[in-house]
């Protein structure tokens, strides 16, 4: 079963899931984030591990033009940036709280996720906007040598060390010539479909930050 994130909506009903893949052998989940399958972001990771850079914090920013979502916005988009978090980290956080700053019919519409990587502090945040055509998806990522730029813009995602912000000699850019984000997890599926590979991200991670954020 391939399940787009978020794999549940409790934790409950997660653990429910889990179990069951334990009690049949041949059965299995494999959960989806577009973005942990960005070539661009891949590339970032590899950057930053082969340099021994240290990432020393990271916030984002997520305006999404579009109607409120059922799941509302911490399990829509934030959800999203806690896996990404984790993923550059190398690391799953230590702590997590959440802000719901707006709400409509019970929604969250604008939320503010702050995590703990031991001392290291993270900020994500997220709102709808129905009110006028506008989309800014930014995420910096504060390192020992720089300052890392990622953007998204019609559906492809960019990365650039901003030589401004530091003296270090290195130099990273990154751009995606089309959406491959959803084209490397639908290769992922398959191979593990196949049975040539393993999910890089399994249910269990899912439970943890589904029952942090419930």
């Amino acid at each position: 079963m391939f399940v787009e994130k978020p794999l549940t909506l409790s934790h409950k009903e997660c653990a429910g899931l889990i179990a069951i893949t334990k009690k049949i052998p041949s059965s299995g989940i494999m959960t989806g984030n577009k973005f942990l399958y960005s070539p661009a972001l891949r590339a970032l990771k590899g950057f930053i591990v082969k340099n021994g850079i240290k990432i020393e914090s990271i916030s984002s920013r997520w305006l999404k033009s579009c109607p409120p979502l059922r799941a509302g916005i911490f399990f829509d988009i934030c959800y999203h940036h806690i896996y990404l978090f984790d993923y550059l980290f190398g690391r799953q956080f230590t702590k997590l709280e959440k802000f719901a700053i707006n709400s409509k019919d019970g929604i969250a519409v604008t939320g503010v996720v702050i995590l703990g990587y031991g001392r290291t502090a993270c900020s994500i945040e997220a709102t709808y906007n129905n009110h006028f055509d506008f989309f800014d998806h930014t995420i910096r990522v504060e390192t020992d040598r720089g300052v890392f730029i990622i953007k998204e813009k019609e559906r492809k995602i960019s990365v650039a060390l901003d030589s401004r912000s530091s003296s270090s000699p290195l130099s990273f850019e990154y751009s995606e010539d089309r959406e491959r984000c959803v084209e490397e997890e639908l290769k992922a599926y398959h191979a593990w479909l196949l049975g040539t590979g393993a999910p890089e991200f399994g249910p269990e991670e899912d439970y943890r930050i589904i029952k942090s954020l419930s």
